[in-house]
């Protein structure tokens, strides 16, 4: 009995919200996005976070690369939501990568990058390369 309660406990948690943030979100201006986005594999506009680290690429075609250097690069999709960008790829061992790119305020002007990995929720500032605004 007390098995049964314990299982029903932990999974009470496991089923609550993983990830909360006390940051406001604002959808990604179509303006800032088009800024962002490369034509083909020759132009290098990227987003990055160098501390965690990681490198996308986003194209004009609804593609997009990604780069976490000693472990995995990989290509997706992505599609302009309401709330931000939404990203989805195959990870290493063919698992999905979900990740949401979100502005912190209404010009865009700085941007997140959100998911979740091995270990738990990730939330990055993202630096740019190659970007002229």
């Amino acid at each position: 009995m007390r098995l049964l309660l314990l299982l029903l406990v932990m999974l009470s948690f496991a089923c609550g919200p993983k990830y909360k943030s006390n940051e406001t979100y604002y959808p990604v201006s179509e303006t800032k996005l088009k800024s962002l986005l490369n034509a083909d594999n020759t132009q290098a506009k990227e987003i990055y976070n160098e501390s965690y680290p990681i490198g996308i690429k986003l194209y004009d075609d609804g593609r997009f690369r990604y780069d976490i250097p000693d472990y995995h690069s990989g290509e997706g999709t992505w599609t302009l939501m309401k709330d931000g960008v939404h990203l989805v790829a195959k990870g290493k061992y063919n698992y999905d990568i979900v990740m949401d790119l979100r502005a912190t305020d209404e010009t865009s002007e700085q941007l997140r990058l959100i998911f979740q990995d091995r270990y738990h929720m990730k939330n990055l500032r993202l630096s740019y390369r190659n970007v002229d605004f």
